[in-house]
């Protein structure tokens, strides 16, 4: 419905608030077991248990799974004790966490976001068309969908995505 100032949604449905922070959200779905084993290892679970406004390009353990070990499963992230793999985890994790809230529609045809990820390649492409929505690394020869998407936490927004983002 059209209002003078804007437009007004019918519902079927009382919404409610997001009830679980981010790593709340991963750690109940099996499906991101992998981020979360990363997170852990890599101190940074505790971020996404705080206060904060995060969107959060959440790759399955399907896209790990497509990378080389040892960052391919949880089992094999747990066993990791090399300090430089650990940075680079890190870093690759970063690389997919932008510092504000950025829903599916504030994506744009095309629009870079500058992640949490050490500059030079700190920059990720997000394409919305119609209905789907998309987001590529620097380093990723195509991009990958966001589904689900605008999956709401207290302290953020997740998308789950098939590909793991390359700086």
């Amino acid at each position: 419905m059209d209002a003078q100032n804007g437009v007004i949604h019918a519902i079927d449905r009382v919404l409610q608030f997001p009830s679980q922070t981010i790593a709340q959200l991963a750690t109940a779905n099996r499906d991101l077991s992998t981020l979360l084993a990363a997170l852990v290892k890599t101190n940074l679970a505790a971020t996404f248990t705080t206060e904060g406004d995060f969107t959060v390009f959440a790759p399955t353990n399907r896209a790990f799974a497509k990378l080389p070990a040892p960052f391919n499963n949880a089992n094999n992230i747990n066993a990791i004790t090399n300090q430089a793999q650990i940075r680079a985890l890190a870093n690759i994790l970063t690389y997919h966490v932008v510092a504000a809230r950025n829903f599916t529609p504030d994506f744009g045809f095309r629009t870079q976001l500058t992640t949490l990820a050490a500059a030079p390649s700190n920059k990720v492409e997000t394409i919305f068309r119609f209905t789907t929505s998309t987001v590529k690394g620097n380093n990723n020869r195509n991009p990958t969908i966001t589904h689900p998407e605008d999956v709401l936490a207290t302290n953020g927004v997740v998308h789950i995505i098939g590909d793991v983002l390359q700086p």
